[in-house]
């Protein structure tokens, strides 16, 4: 008899998977541990495995697995690894439903579940680019030395769309908010500020879009780059009663 794949049974087996493609398990071990913790069928544990193993390469994976564990995994990699991993594991979903329809399997729930993470994170579109301002992969040279590039954290849809669920799209230096103004065409229209320093930092770091950014128009926006160091909010706040 076949054993159900349990939603307690796929967060094991995403957390194995994760430890193999991390160096941190073998194969064998994994498939060891959910065989015998889980009571897994070992082909199953494989194919699990390896559905994560080639979503994170973004590579075909043409054994299934059931729509819970793509959900789960996608929402995982999206929050474990970032939002370039989740491309990666988008396009192996779509190269799966594909070959999947290619043998006469509708796949319709997978293919429902890689819609909605396309519409919600707007990957069919290129990330944000404010129409004041210069595209984010272009550099450009100020004299012989200084080269400067567009923060590409203010312009991540995922963080920009967490920032302003939590703060709102209000300005956080003057209050503007375009919906009151503008009305429809208005509604969520707001610049995002990174609040720490880039060039400061010597290494990566993970981005908290709650404590990281915030919502500003693009006047403050505008204002608050026009001096080589980042004004902070709460001096142009000063600067704007102060007048």
């Amino acid at each position: 008899m076949k054993k159900t794949i349990t939603p307690e049974i796929i967060q094991a087996t995403y957390k194995v998977a994760r430890s193999i493609h991390r160096g941190k398990l073998t194969n064998q071990l994994g498939e060891k541990r959910l065989t015998q913790k889980y009571n897994m069928n070992l082909k199953s544990a494989q194919d699990y495995i390896r559905c994560y193993l080639k979503m994170i390469q973004g590579k075909t994976f043409t054994h299934t697995i059931n729509a819970f564990g793509v959900q789960h995994y996608l929402e995982n990699i999206l929050g474990d690894e970032g939002e370039e991993k989740l491309r990666l594991a988008l396009e192996s979903l779509r190269l799966h439903i594909e070959y999947r329809k290619s043998i006469n399997s509708a796949e319709r729930t997978k293919q429902e579940i890689y819609d909605s993470f396309i519409e919600e994170y707007n990957f069919d579109n290129e990330p944000v680019i404010y129409p004041d301002e210069i595209p984010p992969t272009k550099k450009f040279k100020e004299g012989r030395t200084r080269e400067v590039q567009v923060n590409a954290y203010e312009r991540n849809r995922v963080a920009r769309k967490k920032c302003i669920e939590h703060h709102g799209s209000s300005c956080a230096v003057c209050d503007f908010d375009f919906e009151e103004v503008y009305g429809e065409i208005g509604e969520g229209f707001i610049h995002v500020h990174h609040l720490k320093e880039i060039a400061s930092r010597k290494k990566e770091y993970l981005l908290n879009p709650i404590t990281d950014l915030r919502p500003v128009c693009p006047n403050c926006h505008a204002m608050i780059h026009s001096k080589k160091k980042a004004i902070p909010i709460f001096k142009m706040k000063k600067i704007l009663t102060s007048e």
